[in-house]
């Protein structure tokens, strides 16, 4: 990716913003996302919170330090019963079904693929808020529609105290240390483990793009789960060079080496890590059933639509990960599934994994291979890659009109 400044950083080029606010510290950027206001509606999120198949939440707050939260999918009464202030709508993984919310995606690309969660967006009346509170991840808060204040407060860490008794992790003290008002197409980033409290400004929309940390216990688990199957019954710890302990009752030095040489092996093995975790870590959080086509597509179809013009894009769900080694790409990965590549593909898989909208020239000149035209099929035929219609970004299902 080119370091060149960007508008979304305020003029910060990705090397400086990495370098001197990554994780370090709060950037506010003016009118950093123009067209945020313009993404979605408050209908239309509310809308998406009457899907069963989507995440979503109301916080409402009814006083001091009395908080109420209710899971979706909800229903339209829902909304009419609610009151005129102090709530909020939250809806998660927005980008998964709403394409032009996906490609605002596209800007944050000097951060790796695998690391972005998802774009949640949430409504608020005048002084809806979900309390003060902090996150175990980086987030960039983009304003939509309205306007927002956001309190920013200290660091926390473990020993940070939470209300007890509520449905939400809300701070037991807040000790705010600067503030802004967020209007339409302002951005702030915020670093993890920093406490912040956002309230609406009258009627108020924030597109939130998460970043995803996985605790080291999900990634230990994750691994032993991916080679349980090689942990057969009989591999089991022996000693056949025992001798006599000086107290039946002492655990020694060298059983406790025994058992830590055993344990460092099974993670001792780099190939089996890279490949589990370009398969682990494409997985989508949040499964929603993609379109395949009711009938696969052939390689000289699919060369066709591309000469036609019919744009091609990837799957909101997906994720597509290489890794690669001497120069060469050694694993392919795409919604938890490794896929094997021979050399004539990789220029095709590296364009695929860096973008989620395809420039339909720059897919024929690399299909001329007809490896490459395979590949691009072959995920077309799974739903990876789907056929957007031209006039409204809605998938088109590969049937005839």
């Amino acid at each position: 990716m080119k370091n060149e400044p960007l508008a979304l950083l305020g003029g910060l080029t990705p090397e400086q913003f990495l370098s001197e606010y990554w994780q370090k510290k709060p950037l506010l950027v003016r009118n950093a996302v123009p067209e945020a206001c313009e993404l979605i509606t408050p209908d239309e999120l509310a809308g998406l919170s009457l899907e069963d198949d989507v995440e979503s939440r109301i916080v409402l707050e009814h006083g001091e330090n009395q908080w109420e939260l209710r899971h979706g999918p909800f229903d339209e009464d829902t909304f009419t019963s609610l009151p005129e202030t102090n709530w909020s709508l939250l809806v998660q993984a927005v980008d998964h079904y709403v394409p032009a919310c996906s490609h605002l995606l596209d800007q944050f690309s000097f951060i790796p693929n695998w690391r972005i969660d998802d774009l949640m967006i949430s409504y608020a009346p005048d002084k809806g808020s979900v309390g003060p509170h902090h996150d175990y991840y980086d987030v960039f808060l983009i304003q939509g529609l309205g306007q927002r204040e956001w309190r920013i407060g200290q660091h926390c860490d473990e020993t940070t105290r939470l209300l007890k008794g509520l449905p939400l992790k809300i701070l037991e003290s807040f000790e705010q240390t600067e503030g802004f008002v967020l209007n339409a197409g302002d951005m702030l980033y915020l670093p993890p483990a920093l406490a912040h409290w956002g309230i609406a400004i009258e009627e108020s929309m924030t597109l939130s793009v998460g970043f995803r940390a996985p605790s080291h216990l999900d990634l230990l688990q994750g691994y032993v789960d991916s080679i349980q199957e090689q942990l057969t019954d009989n591999l089991r710890f022996d000693d056949p060079a025992l001798t006599l302990h000086e107290n039946p009752g002492q655990l020694t030095d060298h059983e406790i080496n025994q058992v830590y040489q055993l344990l460092q092996k099974l993670v001792q093995n780099p190939a089996q890590v890279r490949h589990w975790l370009g398969k682990a870590l494409s997985e989508s959080k949040y499964e929603k059933e993609r379109l395949v086509p009711d009938e696969s597509y052939l390689v000289q179809e699919v060369m066709a639509l591309l000469q036609e013009g019919y744009p091609f894009q990837r799957d909101e769900t997906v994720r597509i990960l290489f890794t690669e080694q001497d120069g060469k790409i050694d694993g392919f990965f795409a919604n938890g599934e490794a896929i094997e590549l021979h050399e004539k593909m990789q220029p095709i898989a590296l364009y695929l994994s860096a973008h989620r909208s395809y420039d339909n020239l720059t897919l024929i000149r690399l299909c001329q291979s007809a490896l490459a035209l395979q590949l691009l099929t072959d995920l077309l035929n799974k739903g990876i890659v789907y056929i957007a219609a031209e006039d409204d970004g809605q998938k088109d299902d590969g049937e005839d009109e």
